[in-house]
């Protein structure tokens, strides 16, 4: 197992046994392992993932769904910007979440990735 996998598993780890989860937490956890795959150029794409899941916002928004982006702009074109996209919620992302919803031990992660998925399936 790489550095930058085994700082991902030990964030999911620690996240299971949290008392509490505030977002700060959450990304702490996950910023070790993430700074790990950038230093060994290396690409964990369930990483991405638990990135999007809590950079999502608890809202409705202009995506027609509760769950919107944390950050969102309309640049001077027009064009909207959103961060995350809405684009990189993949059908693989959600199987991912589906998966998570199922392995993690803490409720509170299991009701987030669960309203996640049934949100943005």
């Amino acid at each position: 197992m790489t550095d930058a996998r085994q700082f991902f598993a030990e964030a999911l780890a620690a996240l299971d046994a949290a008392s509490t989860l505030e977002h700060y937490e959450v990304r702490k956890a996950l910023e070790l392992a993430g700074k790990a795959a950038k230093e060994s150029g290396e690409t964990i794409e369930e990483l991405r993932f638990e990135f999007i899941a809590s950079d999502l916002d608890l809202w409705p928004t202009h995506w027609g769904t509760i769950y919107g982006p944390r950050m969102s702009s309309i640049a001077e074109d027009g064009r909207q910007f959103d961060s995350p996209p809405l684009e990189s919620i993949t059908a693989k992302c959600v199987a991912y979440w589906t998966a998570r919803m199922n392995a993690a031990r803490h409720p509170a992660l299991r009701a987030r990735y669960a309203d996640m998925v049934w949100a943005l399936r």
